[in-house]
C-alpha cells in the first residue's frame, strides 16, 4: 500500500472520529430542561418526603443534572438516587448529580426518586418545589418568571 494513501485513510478516519464525537457533544449539550413532578408522601414536624418524578423527552447517554427550587428555606436533603452537588446560599435550591447506576436513561423511561427535605423550621408545611432536569452536565436554572407547582399531596 501506498504511504500517503494510507496517511489519507488514517487522517480520513480520525476527521470523521471527531466530527462524531462535536455531534454528540453539541447534542447532549443543547438538551431542553424538563419539568419534574414532586408529590408529598409524608409531612413530620422536622421534614418531609417527597417523590421526584421526571418523564425522559430525549434519552439521556452520560449523565444528568437536577435542580430542586424551594419556596421556603431547607435545613438539608436526603437523596438516596443522586448525589447532592450543590446548594445555594439561601438554601432554597439543591442542585443533584446522577449516580452511577442511573446516568444512561433512555427516551420515555421515568426517572423516580426519594427525597427527604429537613424543615429550616420545625412545623412549618412543606411549601411549594420546582423539578427540573436536564441531561448532560449543566445544572438547569429557572426562566426569570418561574412556573412553581404546589406539592401535591397523595393522601
Amino acid at each position: 500500500m501506498d504511504i500517503e494513501l494510507f496517511i489519507r485513510k488514517e487522517n480520513m478516519y480520525w476527521a470523521c472520529v471527531l466530527i462524531f464525537v462535536s455531534i454528540l457533544k453539541c447534542s447532549t449539550a443543547d438538551n431542553p430542561t424538563i419539568r419534574g413532578t414532586a408529590e408529598l408522601e409524608h409531612d413530620w414536624a422536622e421534614a418531609f418526603k417527597l417523590i421526584i418524578k421526571v418523564k425522559m423527552q430525549y434519552s439521556v447517554p452520560d449523565g444528568w443534572r437536577m435542580a430542586l427550587i424551594f419556596s421556603q428555606p431547607i435545613k438539608k436533603v436526603d437523596v438516596w438516587r443522586a448525589k447532592v452537588v450543590n446548594t445555594s446560599a439561601d438554601k432554597e435550591t439543591y442542585a443533584l448529580m446522577h449516580m452511577y447506576f442511573n446516568n444512561r436513561l433512555a427516551k420515555e423511561e421515568k426517572l423516580e426518586m426519594a427525597v427527604v427535605a429537613f424543615k429550616a423550621k420545625k412545623g412549618t408545611k412543606p411549601g411549594n418545589v420546582t423539578v427540573l432536569f436536564k441531561g448532560g452536565n449543566v445544572i438547569p436554572t429557572l426562566p426569570t418568571l418561574p412556573l412553581v407547582s404546589n406539592i401535591e399531596s397523595s393522601e
